[in-house]
């Protein structure tokens, strides 16, 4: 009786022990080319989508540097742009500055010339007056507020109009027509005016 009880054991620990090594040699067990083939696929589609994934993120930094290179390029033309209208503006001031200054020299030479045209016409009035302008010396035969008559040495009779205009002078000092009788000597110088000589200076002596 317990020789057979003892059997009964030790075939009982013999069988655990042979499903013990069973189940771990099952968990052991290599894969099967199909299952190889799905890990694989799996492996490959996960590379395949971080493949993607980085594409897309060089992609969308390559499309923010292009963005960066444009608008690099942009502010560089602005830049050139500003840099041509500064340069522009200086020429246009430099040229206004020439031209107001041609200007200017225009305006000078043309006032010089006029100033010299006005010079030699006070020139030639004066020349003009002085060749107008006679003298007469003599004795004064009659005499009017607006006429004088004067008796030159050759016996030459000559009459002379007496205006506002008329200066009256003696020994260099202003003087009155009134202080002028017949037989007065006198010198005076008179010019031709519409045809009448008419004195502009008489000097008593």
């Amino acid at each position: 009786m317990a020789r057979a009880i003892g059997t009964g054991a030790a075939v009982l620990a013999a069988l655990l022990l042979a499903g013990c090594q069973g189940g771990e040699g099952e968990a052991q067990r290599p894969a099967t080319p199909a299952e190889q083939a799905e890990a694989a696929q799996k492996e490959a589609h996960k590379a395949l989508e971080q493949a993607r994934t980085a594409q897309q993120d060089a992609m969308e930094k390559q499309e923010a540097v292009a963005g960066a290179q444009q608008q690099l390029e942009e502010a560089r033309a602005e830049v050139e742009e500003a840099e041509r209208r500064v340069e522009q503006a200086r020429q246009e001031a430099r040229e206004a500055q020439l031209q107001a200054q041609r200007q200017a020299q225009q305006a000078q030479q043309v006032a010089q010339a006029a100033q010299q045209r006005a010079l030699e016409a006070q020139q030639q009035q004066a020349a003009g007056a002085a060749s107008q302008a006679q003298v007469v010396a003599g004795q004064v035969a009659s005499v009017t507020p607006r006429q004088l008559r004067v008796v030159g040495p050759q016996g030459n009779d000559i009459a002379l109009r007496i205006t506002e205009q008329t200066q009256v002078t003696r020994g260099g000092q202003p003087a009155s027509l009134q202080q002028i009788t017949e037989g007065t000597q006198i010198r005076a110088s008179y010019e031709l005016q519409a045809g009448e000589a008419t004195a502009t200076r008489i000097e008593m002596r």
